[in-house]
C-alpha cells in the first residue's frame, strides 16, 4: 500500500473483503465483498464498522460464470448458486445481505464478475453475460417487481437477447 501511494499519492486503493481484519482504518481504501449468499457477513462488519467503502460483488448473484440452471449441459461450476437473469433482477442488495439502515451508504456500488477459467469457446463470453447483464445494470433504477414482468415479455417475444441457441451454435 506504502509503494502504490508513494507512485500515486492520493490513490484510492481496493482490496477483496478478505484483507479487511489485516487492513487499518485508512478511509481512501475500499473492499469488493464477493462472499456468499449466506456467508461472511463478519467480514463485512469489520469494514462497515470502520465506515470504509464496500462494493458487493456476491458470488451468489454477481458471479456472471456461474450456470444459468441446472442441467448437465450447463457450462459453468455452481459452487456458489445457479443464477438466471431473475435472480438477479429480485437481488436486493441490503435485504439479501442483511446489511443494516446505518450502513447502507457505504455500499459504493455493485459489481459483477465473469471468471474466465471455464470459459473455452468464443461464444460462451456472451452466453454468460446476456441477458443476465442487463437487469444488473438497471439494478438501482427500478422497482423490480413491475420491471421484471415487463423485461421477461420483452424476452419472450425476443427483443432482449436471449440464452437459447440456434440450433448448431455450440457454445461449451
Amino acid at each position: 500500500r506504502d509503494v502504490a501511494r508513494r507512485v500515486v499519492p492520493g490513490i484510492k486503493l481496493g482490496f477483496w473483503h478478505e484483507v479487511a481484519p489485516y487492513a487499518d482504518d485508512d478511509q481512501n481504501i475500499w473492499f469488493n465483498d464477493w462472499t456468499t449468499a449466506a456467508g461472511q457477513r463478519q467480514s463485512r462488519q469489520v469494514m462497515f464498522n470502520r465506515r470504509q467503502q464496500v462494493v458487493i460483488g456476491n458470488a451468489s448473484y454477481l458471479y456472471l460464470d456461474m450456470p444459468h440452471a441446472f442441467h448437465p449441459d450447463e457450462p459453468g461450476l455452481p459452487w456458489a448458486a445457479y443464477i438466471d437473469t431473475r435472480r438477479i433482477y429480485e437481488f436486493d442488495v441490503f435485504a439479501n445481505l442483511d446489511i443494516a439502515q446505518d450502513d447502507q451508504h457505504l455500499v459504493a456500488g455493485l459489481q459483477a464478475q465473469l471468471w474466465s477459467e471455464t470459459l473455452y469457446a468464443p461464444g460462451q463470453f456472451d452466453y454468460h453475460l446476456f441477458p443476465r447483464l442487463i437487469p444488473l445494470t438497471e439494478h438501482e433504477v427500478r422497482d423490480y417487481k413491475v420491471a421484471w414482468k415487463r423485461f421477461h415479455q420483452a424476452q419472450m417475444l425476443g427483443i432482449l437477447c436471449s440464452r437459447h441457441r440456434r440450433r448448431g451454435d455450440d457454445v461449451r
